[in-house]
């Protein structure tokens, strides 16, 4: 992406709920850690286009769109390299608890 391209917001996270086999229909709420929208219309609160900048995100850099055990987040680089983009759209899952049962004993790596 170029600093003069446009995009659409809305597809840009459908193509990111895709990604990871999801769509907007599984989608339970979106909002911040202090609110939520009344609505998870996606098309509602991301329908609209912006101009790209690898260095500064269009988004309420807290919002989260979250599914039942799965949500998306804005990253944000704030260390100083260069990066294709300063932030982008992660992933997030729980951590699914393994059916394989090993013994208690330390975890400590003395590798």
């Amino acid at each position: 992406m170029s600093h003069n391209d446009v995009i659409n917001a809305y597809e840009e996270v459908l193509n990111t709920l895709k990604r990871h086999d999801k769509t907007e229909k599984d989608v339970l709420w979106v909002g911040t850690d202090e609110w939520r929208y009344d609505s998870t219309d996606l098309k509602t609160i991301f329908g609209f286009e912006y101009e790209y900048s690898a260095y500064e995100t269009p988004f309420n850099p807290k919002i989260v769109i979250v599914g039942s055990d799965w949500w998306l987040e804005i990253i944000k680089h704030e260390d100083g390299h260069m990066y294709d983009s300063d932030w982008w759209w992660e992933f997030k899952a729980l951590h699914k608890c393994p059916q394989s049962i090993v013994p208690t004993e330390s975890c400590y790596d003395e590798e």
